[in-house]
């Protein structure tokens, strides 16, 4: 039986927000094309390697032969607008359900 303190939930928001700082720090530094590239340093946060790979990956954080990186902003927009489809599908499923559920305990 599944403890009811997991820490399940809170993994995907730890992932999002280390997205959201790799992010960031990219904007902040001007790291938007190749020419602006910069060397962006492993951190210590939990998750950061994971997430860092993962948008790297999606050519989101695109690196250079040399490993500096940048932000591709038109692929992080792309990224940002998938999710927060799946999200509104998502909870539009869950409300569907629940309208179609409460009726039988009504």
């Amino acid at each position: 039986m599944a403890s009811p303190f997991s820490l399940a939930p809170i993994v995907p928001a730890h992932l999002a927000r280390e997205r959201r700082l790799i992010v960031a720090e990219l904007r902040e530094r001007g790291a938007h094309s190749p020419r602006t590239a910069i060397a962006l340093a492993e951190e210590e946060r939990p998750f950061h390697r994971r997430v860092r790979a993962q948008l790297q990956r999606s050519a989101i954080v695109v690196q250079r032969p040399d490993g500096s990186v940048w932000l591709d902003e038109a692929a992080w927009r792309a990224f940002r607008t998938r999710h927060l489809r799946l999200a509104f599908v998502v909870t539009a499923l869950i409300l569907l359900g629940l309208r179609a559920i409460i009726p039988l305990f009504g």
